[in-house]
């Protein structure tokens, strides 16, 4: 009889401890203002690159590898949806190995500008410098898949036994993979394993969406890992298939990437201290999000939105093109001119008759002509025309209202800028002053002695 009840007692025990195990388990994020972290991320990407030429899809073979280490500083969490958590990270390692068809680089992020805010609320994610403007370049770098300030938002929002399922939010996805919409999304995340140390969870999908007007396709595969301890995920891995279509923006990709992640307490940090926090900013806004750009010449740089896209980069010529809610609205060319004595600069009328021979049978009326000096005491000449270009239009060519508008920037020097921009006319309330703004951010490098 004793047998039979200890042999009783060793089943119930065991049935109790299968079933603790399977749950129900809540799993909270623990992530608390003032905690410090030491996050490493590591990046590998292979592939294709698919370019537009002669109406055909090129393919460019391409790979790269990128590893960023920083301390990252809690300091505030959002505990209701939408609400914001920021923190301040240091970038102390930042390397990274770009392969492009037969070309290289090996982009780098400034030491000036090497502590980075990090913001998600309901609007999104954003990452930038208090200390100083980043580059396009330098924004996609830091940038990456794995958002150690996001990944905590995979909890699960209820109490899960192992084995099952549930659908994170579109909103989520969009934030965690860098698209603007998603379309259709089949995406799942699993509570797969519990112990008394740790839970596992994977995360496995598809998902059709768009980033800045372009269409994407993402199949994806995610394993992430929980502190019960700590409460926090602390480890994250993703390998994920994306295939996005050519757009005016930018190239289309056909790759494989693969993101690990690991974050580990780092409460012994020194630098984050109160003095240095203090004389930063780390709410977002318009100015400290706005990028720059320095001309492969040297000779000039200029800020610009985030909605600017350099499309192309070269000495002499440089064009962008402005998305706005997934929409282009306009490209801009900018292009260096060569420098004149001051007093051999051409009034405005000469200007504003260039543009006239330019433009040729396009041209219709003259909306505005102007001038004026810029913040930079630099001379402005301005030139909106109103005319039409030929565009296909779902397989036929039809005519649409265009309006040019072109610039010509002079510094004391005789050194000279032109910036012509084009937009279609319905498109350009919606453009707003976005080229203005251009202008009035350009400079010029230190000065040279002018032409004789």
């Amino acid at each position: 009889m004793k047998n039979a009840n200890r042999l009783f007692l060793s089943a119930f025990a065991l049935y109790a401890s299968i079933a603790s195990a399977e749950g129900p388990f809540h799993f909270s994020n623990g992530r608390r203002p003032g905690d410090v972290d030491h996050v490493v991320a590591e990046l590998k990407v292979g592939g294709d690159i698919l370019e537009m030429r002669g109406g055909k899809v090129n393919r460019v073979n391409m790979g790269g590898t990128a590893e960023l280490a920083y301390a990252e500083k809690t300091l505030e969490v959002g505990e209701k949806p939408g609400a914001p958590s920021r923190t301040i990270r240091n970038y102390e390692r930042v390397e990274a190995s770009i392969r492009v068809g037969d070309d290289g680089l090996k982009p780098t992020l400034r030491p000036e500008v090497s502590v980075v805010a990090a913001t998600v609320d309901g609007r999104g994610s954003i990452l930038f410098s208090p200390q100083g403007r980043l580059s396009r370049d330098e924004l996609e770098l830091i940038d990456i898949l794995g958002n150690s300030l996001l990944i905590d938002r995979l909890l699960p929002g209820a109490p899960l036994k192992v084995g099952q399922t549930w659908e994170p939010s579109a909103a989520l996805l969009a934030q965690l993979f860098g698209v603007d919409a998603i379309s259709q999304s089949d995406v799942q995340c699993q509570l797969v394993e519990v112990t008394d140390a740790v839970a596992r969870f994977q995360m496995t999908g598809s998902l059709s969406a768009t980033i800045h007007g372009i269409a994407t396709r993402l199949q994806l595969k995610c394993k992430y890992r929980y502190d019960r301890q700590r409460r926090r995920i602390d480890w994250f891995a993703l390998s994920m298939k994306e295939v996005r279509s050519v757009a005016p923006v930018a190239e289309g990709f056909d790759v494989v990437a693969q993101v690990r992640v690991r974050i580990v307490p780092n409460a012994d940090y020194e630098g984050f201290d109160q003095e240095f926090l203090d004389g930063l900013s780390f709410e977002p806004r318009d100015e400290l999000e706005m990028l720059r750009y320095k001309s492969r010449s040297a000779d000039w740089r200029l800020t610009h939105s985030r909605k600017w896209f350099v499309i192309r980069d070269d000495p002499d010529l440089v064009m962008l093109r402005f998305v706005k809610e997934g929409e282009l609205l306009a490209q801009c060319s900018i292009s260096p001119l060569p420098q004149v004595p001051v007093e051999k600069l051409r009034p405005l009328e000469h200007f504003r008759e260039d543009v006239r021979r330019a433009l040729g049978a396009r041209f219709e009326r003259f909306v505005s002509v102007g001038q004026w000096a810029s913040e930079a005491g630099y001379r402005v000449y301005r030139v909106i025309v109103s005319g039409t270009a030929e565009a296909e239009l779902k397989q036929a060519t039809a005519k649409v209202p265009i309006e040019w508008r072109y610039y010509l920037i002079a510094d004391e020097h005789g050194r000279r800028v032109a910036l012509a921009l084009t937009v279609e006319a319905a498109l350009a309330e919606r453009l707003g002053d976005a080229d203005r703004e251009l202008v009035d951010s350009l400079r010029f490098a230190e000065p040279t002695p002018a032409a004789k």
